[in-house]
C-alpha cells in the first residue's frame, strides 16, 4: 500500500496521465477495452486529450535468450512510453519510428524481468529474439532497451514489443473488426484539460 498509493509513482506528470476504458451496452460489458476502428475514431473527435497509447498482451515463445520460453509481452503502439511517462535504464524504449507494418521488430525488456531471469546482464542488448505467436508464425525482434521499475499496469508482463511483432495485429480482424476489442488505452490530458472533462 505504502509503495503503490503513497508513494509517487514514477511515471512523469502522472497527474496528467488517463486510463480510459468504454461500455459495450451491447455486448452486456458496461468496462471493456477498444478495437482499432474505435480508438481511431477517439484519435479523431476527443480534443482533451493531447496523445493516445495503446496496450495489449499476447503470450510470445520466445527463442534467443537461452531455452525457449513463453513470455508475457505487451504489444504496444510506438508513442505508448511517451504516454505512460517512462523512461529506460539501459538503451531506449519504443518509439514513433517503430511503428507501422514495415518497421523492424523491437523488443523492451521489463526491469523485473532483466533483473530476475537476466541477472542485470547488459550484455543481452542489442540481440536478435525470435517471437512466436500460435499458427501465425514468428517474427525477427531486437532488443533494443530495459525498462524503469514501475507498476506493471495494467498487465504484468516480461517483455515490451512493436506492433510488428504480432502477426495477429496487423490482421484484416485486428485492424478492421469493430468488434475485436483486446487494446487498452491512455491518455494524456492535453494543456488546460481536467479528467471531468475529458470523460464528457
Amino acid at each position: 500500500m505504502r509503495g503503490v498509493l503513497l508513494k509517487p509513482l514514477v511515471n512523469r506528470d502522472e497527474d496528467r496521465l488517463i486510463y480510459i476504458r468504454q461500455s459495450a451496452l451491447g455486448a452486456g460489458d458496461d468496462n471493456t477495452a477498444f478495437s482499432v476502428p474505435e480508438i481511431q475514431d477517439l484519435r479523431a473527435s476527443v480534443k482533451t486529450l493531447s496523445a493516445f497509447g495503446e496496450f495489449s498482451t499476447l503470450e510470445f515463445t520466445m527463442i534467443g535468450l537461452g531455452e525457449p520460453r513463453v513470455v508475457q509481452s505487451g504489444v504496444v503502439s510506438g508513442n505508448f512510453f511517451e504516454v505512460m511517462g517512462l523512461h529506460p535504464v539501459l538503451g531506449r524504449l519504443i518509439g514513433p519510428q517503430d511503428d507501422g507494418p514495415k518497421a523492424a521488430g523491437v523488443v523492451v525488456l521489463t526491469y523485473r524481468f532483466w533483473a530476475t531471469t537476466l541477472g542485470k546482464d547488459p550484455g543481452v542488448m542489442g540481440k536478435t529474439l525470435r517471437l512466436g505467436w500460435g499458427p501465425m508464425g514468428d517474427r525477427s525482434a531486437t532488443i533494443i532497451g530495459v525498462l524503469e521499475p514501475s507498476v506493471p499496469y495494467p498487465q504484468d508482463t516480461e517483455i515490451m514489443a512493436n506492433i510488428v511483432t504480432s502477426p495477429h495485429h496487423l490482421s484484416a480482424t485486428m485492424v478492421a473488426s469493430r468488434l475485436h476489442r483486446m487494446t487498452e488505452l491512455f491518455g494524456r490530458l492535453a494543456p488546460g484539460a481536467t479528467p471531468r472533462s475529458s470523460s464528457r
